[in-house]
């Protein structure tokens, strides 16, 4: 697989090394939203080949995805808190998130994004979450927060590790065009003032 651009880790923008990683876990668990903490990723990728020991020095850790159920008020009530937490900003999928930075990060709305259109989540909908398990159910980084409140299912669906299904997928892709994965006119995240 080739990358036609440097993907770049940070954890303070939109990255298209993020939205690639949460696309991907939207995709293999077929899940509504997904999640993950900017820091599980460790090097940037330089434009051209990425072999399999770039995929598994991006994510060295022993990260499984998880994957579990949310009503819709609660996903607000996750991302208002992740997203307004010490951490960074956390890379979804199937979200648009809008944030002020001054005078302290804050997420101001969230809403369900298919990449063109945005629409309201509903309270009382389930929506299906998915994310690593360091995040959830074990309540690393910002999420330590929502473990405190959500009551999690008996047994949280624990998956492969991250770096495996990444692995996997990315196998079935030629080239990976980097600028099509944040678009500038419509971001995931948007930055207000």
């Amino acid at each position: 697989m080739t990358i036609s651009a440097t993907m770049e880790i940070s954890k303070n923008e939109e990255t298209a090394l993020g939205n690639l990683y949460t696309d991907i876990l939207r995709k293999v668990t077929g899940a509504d939203i997904a999640v993950i903490n900017p820091a599980g990723f460790r090097i940037k990728w330089s434009s051209g080949n990425v072999t399999a020991a770039d995929v598994y020095s991006m994510t060295p850790y022993e990260n499984y995805i998880s994957s579990f159920e949310m009503k819709g008020r609660d996903v607000r009530r996750m991302f208002f808190e992740i997203e307004g937490g010490a951490y960074a900003f956390y890379p979804t999928s199937g979200l648009k998130l809008d944030v002020k930075l001054t005078p302290k990060k804050k997420l101001v709305r969230v809403r369900l994004f298919d990449g063109e259109r945005e629409s309201e989540i509903e309270d009382e909908k389930v929506y299906k979450i998915a994310t690593v398990d360091f995040l959830y159910p074990n309540g690393g980084d910002d999420f330590a927060k929502v473990k405190k409140w959500f009551i999690k299912p008996e047994k949280v669906p624990i998956g492969n590790l991250i770096k495996e299904d990444a692995l996997s997928y990315l196998r079935h892709v030629d080239t990976i065009d980097v600028d099509k994965l944040i678009d500038k006119d419509n971001p995931r995240l948007r930055i207000i003032s």
